[in-house]
Parts: structure tokens; sequence; C-alpha cells
């Protein structure tokens, strides 16, 4: 994305973000396969941080166990408004990471 503008950016969590510009949507969400992550949206992402909601997947896996394969399919939360590792201010817009020192409730 080298010095194109962004027309929209949602920033869901730590790593699970979108972003639109004129020429290309780039997303990126942890700990969900690629396969299902073209099938995600920029609006959903919007979506999910304007109504605060989940967005769930399900995804199938290939396992190895005990030199046997086979495939395990497994739902996860793709999509979450809540971010675990920042605390939101009462403004709604700015963040502090948890367990900061300075935090005054």
């Amino acid at each position: 994305m080298a010095g194109i503008a962004s027309r929209q950016f949602a920033g869901c969590r730590a790593k699970c973000y979108s972003i639109v510009t004129d020429e290309e949507q780039k997303m990126g969400a942890a700990g969900v396969k690629r396969n299902m992550q073209k099938r995600l949206k920029h609006v959903d992402f919007v979506e999910t941080i304007a109504h605060s909601t989940f967005k769930n997947i399900t995804q199938n896996t290939l396992v190895s166990k005990n030199h046997r394969i086979f495939m395990r399919q497994s739902e996860r939360i793709a999509l979450s408004f809540v971010d675990i590792k920042r605390v939101v201010l009462g403004n709604g817009i700015d963040t502090i990471p948890y367990g900061y020192n300075g935090y005054v409730d």
C-alpha cells in the first residue's frame, strides 16, 4: 500500500483489520485460514464494530495424530469488537494497554 491514500480503515483488534483504497482492499484476521479470510468483506469489519457483534466462521483443517491424517472442522470467532489487550477510555476513541500504571477509572 506504499504511498496510496486509504479511503476507509476498520480495526477490530490486534492483527484484525481491513483497509480500503481506490485500488485495492487489504485485510488481515489472525487465526483465520486464508480461504476463510477471502470470504470476509470490509462491510463485515465495519458492521462488527458499529453494532458490537461477533462474526463466527467454520473452517476445516488437516490434522495428524498418531500418524493418522484426518479433517477437523472447527468453529471460531473471526471478527470481534472486543479488544482484550487494550482499554477504551471514556471518549470512545483513545485507548491504553491493560496494566498501564497511569490508568485512572
